[in-house]
C-alpha cells in the first residue's frame, strides 16, 4: 500500500495468503471461506483497496462482504472483508456483527439484477404467447 493506493502481484497463490497479506498491509481484517481458497492469479496495481478487493471478487466469481466503519471525523472506512463461493446457496454468516460495523453484501445488487432480468423475461414471453393467441 501506498498512500490510499494498493498494488499486489500473485501467482497461483491460494487467496488466503494474499488476503493476508493484503490484510497485513492495510490494517482490515479478512476472512477467506475454505470452499473460496483456491489458488489465484492476478495483478493489481494503484488501486483504491475498496476497487481491489471488488476486481478480485468479481475475476475469481466470489462473493464479497464488507465490513465497514465510521471513524470519529464521520467518514466510512472498510474495517473487515469476506470472500465467500459466488455459487450454491447464501453461506455467509451475514448474521455476524461487530460492534460498529455494518454489513454491506455486493453480492445482493446482482441477485437483485438476476431477480428483475427474470421477470422481466417472464413479462415478455407472457406477452408474447397473449399475442400469438396461446394464452
Amino acid at each position: 500500500m501506498h498512500e490510499g493506493s494498493i498494488s499486489v502481484i500473485a501467482i497461483d497463490q491460494p487467496l488466503s495468503r494474499v488476503m493476508a497479506q493484503v490484510a497485513a498491509a492495510s490494517g482490515i481484517a479478512v476472512d477467506v471461506s475454505p470452499e473460496a481458497d483456491k489458488p489465484v492469479s492476478l495483478s493489481i496495481s494503484n488501486r483504491t483497496l475498496e476497487s481491489a478487493l471488488e476486481q478480485i471478487a468479481r475475476e475469481h466469481a466470489l462473493n464479497m462482504i464488507t465490513g465497514w466503519k465510521k471513524s470519529a471525523s464521520g467518514a466510512s472506512a472498510i474495517e473487515t472483508v469476506m470472500f465467500l463461493p459466488a455459487s450454491g446457496p447464501d453461506q455467509g454468516p451475514a448474521s455476524v456483527q461487530e460492534s460498529g460495523v455494518h454489513w454491506e453484501r455486493k453480492a445482493r445488487q446482482q441477485f437483485n439484477k438476476d431477480k428483475a432480468q427474470s421477470k422481466r423475461e417472464e413479462k415478455r414471453l407472457e406477452r408474447e404467447a397473449r399475442r400469438s393467441g396461446r394464452l
